[in-house]
């Protein structure tokens, strides 16, 4: 008969036990970081992505994030792969370590657990496992051999955690620059200019909203395109190939050029009005800031250009 000296498997004592995170500090560290990367974008882009979910596969038609957006998150998957914690789950008190080692997981397994998320947000069946599954596991945990653990890395100094108190601030004020704030809206204006054959073109910029968060101002996008409109009257309507060109200029030098051609004039165009409209979409006047200028030119077949109206965009 064998007589075994020690209890197998679960019921072997001195061993250390990690306490599982609950779901509800997991929803708050995603909260946090997400916090984050929308601050960011609201400081360097000037308008909202809307919340960008950690761990989510992204929302089908949002704006694709910008450089430094992508720059910070790539940041928080650092300080996961090597600390365990990004400065959401630190706050939270969490962390994500190995399953068999219990220490930061690295690089690869991070990328690779990030990309299981995808599935995880499958009718968010994934991110709701953690509510019954004995070890509180998202299937992304479980394809990536993760545990999401209580305990906060790092040393403390003087007693303090000072990582910690950091992590505190900075979403603190992620979350100042993410929600809330004020906004003021400014009534659409409609710019009229005659040139010298007797044309008219209307310059049409539709309501904008800026928002204030922290003390920080950003413009928000048009609900509605621009539009430049020409209006030519009888005897003046230009032929076939002339080129009707809205152009904006944004304070960083860069430009967006929407035009229209004129064609199939038939030969008696000349005793009817004659009308042309080029639009530039709302996102557009988003991605080109707040300051901005916008001009109405004409290009005639033998390649002469003539501006026709000029509007200056100031945000205040």
């Amino acid at each position: 008969m064998t007589i075994l000296d020690e209890p197998p498997g679960d019921l072997l004592t001195g061993v250390d036990v990690p306490q599982f995170a609950s779901w509800t500090r997991r929803v708050v560290a995603a909260l946090l970081d997400s916090a984050i990367l929308t601050g960011t974008a609201f400081v360097v882009e000037g308008y909202l992505h809307g919340i960008a979910w950690w761990g989510s596969s992204g929302a089908a038609g949002a704006t694709p994030p910008g450089r430094e957006v992508l720059v910070a998150g790539a940041v928080l998957l650092a300080l996961q792969a090597f600390t365990g914690a990004t400065p959401g789950k630190r706050v939270a008190g969490i962390r994500v370590v190995h399953e068999v080692t219990g220490r930061p997981i690295g690089v690869l397994r991070t990328l690779g657990r990030e990309v299981a998320h995808i599935v995880d947000a499958i009718c968010w069946i994934g991110y709701l496992r953690p509510l019954w599954h004995e070890r509180r596991r998202t299937i992304a945990d479980s394809a990536a051999g993760t545990d999401v653990v209580l305990g906060r890395p790092g040393p403390r100094v003087g007693g303090v955690d000072a990582w910690t108190a950091a992590a505190a601030a900075l979403c603190t004020i992620a979350v100042g620059l993410s929600t809330g704030g004020s906004t003021s809206y400014s009534g659409g204006s409609t710019f009229p200019c005659t040139a010298s054959d007797g044309s008219r073109v209307d310059l049409r910029v539709p309501s904008t909203s800026s928002t204030t968060r922290l003390g920080v101002t950003r413009a928000g996008s048009p609900t509605d395109d621009l539009t430049a409109t020409w209006t030519y009257p009888p005897g003046t309507v230009p032929p076939d190939g002339t080129e009707l060109a809205s152009r904006i200029t944004a304070d960083d030098g860069s430009e967006t050029n929407h035009t229209t051609t004129v064609d199939g004039v038939a030969d008696d165009a000349g005793e009817a009005e004659g009308t042309w409209t080029v639009s530039i979409p709302p996102g557009e006047l988003a991605r080109d800031g707040s300051d901005w200028t916008w001009r109405a030119e004409v290009t005639t077949p033998d390649g002469a250009t003539v501006q026709v109206c000029t509007v200056h965009h100031v945000l205040g």
